[in-house]
């Protein structure tokens, strides 16, 4: 099976969950996505990089879907194989996966207006709460195509 931007069905319900969870803070949220090292050759021009930014996007639209405000997707980031989740195995099926961030820098509301996040380009706050505890202060989910055999938070270990 090939890789695929799209977590498995279990994945999908699982982000929708925490899109209505999350939904309800006023905080931004930065998501990224991730790969393990094995190079993807599915397509020329269509690598670890581009793969691992349409899974941090594939999350953010499901995100929006579960009830998280577009305007507080402050940032989607393809991170290919740069950041394993495993450093002494850059092939583990772990380093496969997606990563939300709570940013502390909540938006400020104007007096009388709606909220609205901060500039895009403005520096994080000093520090950033998880979206939930997978062990490194992010938040996971089941990688594109695990078909939900791992459980929720190990981030991956699915066919590529």
């Amino acid at each position: 099976m090939s890789a695929s931007p799209r977590p498995s069905d279990a994945g999908g319900r699982l982000i929708r969950v925490i899109g209505a969870e999350l939904g309800r803070l006023p905080n931004r949220l930065r998501i990224e996505g991730h790969t393990d090292a094995r190079p993807y050759r599915a397509d020329r021009g269509y690598g670890n990089w581009e793969l691992s930014a349409d899974r941090a996007n594939s999350a953010r639209r499901l995100l929006v879907d579960g009830g998280v405000p577009p305007a507080l997707i402050a940032e989607i980031r393809g991170m290919a194989d740069r950041h394993p989740r495993v450093p002494g195995d850059p092939f583990a099926p772990q380093n496969r996966r997606i990563a939300i961030t709570v940013m502390l820098d909540a938006p400020k509301a104007a007096a009388g207006s709606a909220e609205a996040p901060a500039a895009p380009d403005a520096a994080p706050a000093d520090g950033e709460a998880p979206a939930g505890d997978a062990g490194d202060g992010e938040a996971t989910a089941p990688d594109a195509g695990t078909g939900g055999e791992t459980p929720a938070g190990t981030g991956g270990g699915g066919p590529r």
